[in-house]
């Protein structure tokens, strides 16, 4: 049997290009508007603990390290759940009960995790919550897989808006969730954060079910064809690259979950507080993320966004504690040096997060993939597989650094990844440039890969 990637350019060239007008339509805004918020409150519930669990922890006996891993559990679940869904599961059932069914089992385990804090003694609170956040993983990635794949599929044509708009609100939700989950156990205690957020995504589950479109997504083909393909597609040193960056991204960002509460208690600061330190972090992300879209969607300046961002995002860190090396010249122990060292570090990591996974769209077509349901779920995998990745490592890696290290060699250890990634990514930049010549996202790609399958 013969399986080919002809099959997704006859798929994407007996399919006319849509206008504008009659793409976005009130029935897809407003499907828009809903995965996006769905897409948020995903990423809001894995990153809302931060502010308040490593303290509910404590007080039962349990390290940092083990909050470290508690943390990454999800993360870890979720790179191994989306390299599943986005190859082999999605292409064949279609995203729809995907997304519904992730969506559901969300919602069941934010609400279970609600009443942890009923166990008082540590290893069962430990390994309860091991558990949670496993399952919980599993639900998540599910949402953020399909979500990619129906709005790629539901808005052809226009793919750095769509992805800016879900990039945008994983960003939001990643740094605005410990925000808010800080404010709600300053109101309610550890329940209510939990139980508000299960509850918001059970009540989505039916209007999601309602408003997705009643058509057939998957596609025809066998798994040794897709693991084929997928292969090839991981081949590409741009989508690596680009894969590492996103994995950095988020690793910049979740090393604070389980290291800032600590590292601020030394200011005097309650959960409150760590939550507007949290805050400090996602404002500038929140601000720079449609920025950058904005002018990414006129200019294209990707390539130049994430070099300035690694870079920037390795200087910034090492204001945070500060360095050991800078103590000298930078007060230490001082609140304002803090809340702007954060500021840079959401500032720059919004700034490159951006353009990362349409410069992943645009390695594969410059290699000639074609725009169809197979690509998006296999650039979707990855993407959601790697930022996950990071978020694991951050946390894990975080906690371990933050116990046997103390916050402010973390910080440097962090640091000069990104500053070893900044060279690299340079390097292989410079490299591509003089070899490709840029094509437009929107553009026909006449080159095709035709790859011969054999079972």
């Amino acid at each position: 049997m013969k399986d080919s990637l002809n099959m997704m350019k006859e798929e994407s060239d007996n399919s006319s290009q849509p206008s504008t007008s009659s793409v976005f339509t009130p029935r897809r805004i407003l499907i828009l508007c809903v995965t996006t918020f769905v897409f948020f409150m995903t990423w809001c519930c894995a990153a809302m603990w931060a502010p308040f669990f490593p303290g509910e922890a404590a007080e039962r006996g349990v390290s940092s390290t083990e909050v470290g891993f508690i943390f990454g559990t999800y993360s870890l679940g979720a790179v191994v759940a989306s390299l599943i869904y986005g190859p082999f599961v999605i292409p064949r059932t279609g995203p729809n009960y995907v997304l519904v069914a992730g969506l559901f089992l969300n919602g069941v385990i934010n609400l279970m995790c609600g009443f942890g804090d009923i166990i008082e003694d540590h290893v069962p609170f430990t390994i309860f919550f091991f558990i949670m956040r496993a399952v919980g993983s599993l639900g998540g990635a599910a949402c953020e897989t399909s979500i990619v794949v129906i709005l790629t599929q539901e808005f052809p044509g226009h793919l750095p808006i769509i992805m800016g708009f879900l990039e945008i609100a994983a960003g939001l939700g990643f740094t605005a969730g410990p925000v808010i989950g800080g404010m709600l156990h300053a109101l309610g205690g550890f329940r209510l954060p939990m139980l508000a957020v299960g509850v918001t995504m059970l009540l989505f589950v039916p209007m999601i079910w309602i408003l997705l479109p009643r058509k057939d997504y998957s596609t025809k083909g066998n798994d040794s064809s897709r693991i084929q393909l997928f292969k090839q597609m991981v081949g590409i040193p741009g989508i690596l690259i680009m894969c590492l960056c996103a994995f950095l991204c988020m690793a910049s960002l979740t090393f604070l979950d389980p290291t800032l509460q600590n590292h601020a208690e030394k200011f005097g600061m309650d959960s409150r507080d760590v939550a507007l330190l949290f805050l400090s972090l996602a404002a500038p992300f929140i601000f720079t993320s449609p920025v950058a879209g904005f002018i990414l969607s006129k200019k294209s300046w990707g390539k130049t966004f994430i070099v300035i961002g690694l870079f920037g995002n390795a200087i910034s860190l090492l204001f945070c504690a500060p360095a050991p090396f800078l103590t000298s010249f930078v007060p230490e122990r001082t609140v304002w040096v803090l809340v702007l060292s954060l500021v840079a570090v959401g500032f720059y990591n919004g700034l490159y997060l951006v353009p990362v996974l349409p410069e992943m769209f645009q390695f594969s077509y410059e290699k000639g993939w074609q725009e169809s349901i197979e690509l998006s779920s296999f650039i979707s995998g990855l993407f959601t597989g790697f930022t996950n990745l990071g978020a694991f490592f951050g946390a894990v890696i975080g906690g371990i650094l933050d116990d046997h290290f103390g916050f402010s060699w973390t910080t440097v250890i962090i640091s000069s990844l990104s500053l070893a990634q900044g060279f690299l990514t340079s390097i292989f930049f410079a490299y591509h440039c003089c070899r490709y010549e840029r094509q437009p996202l929107d553009s026909d790609h006449e080159e095709d890969i035709d790859v011969e399958i054999e079972v």
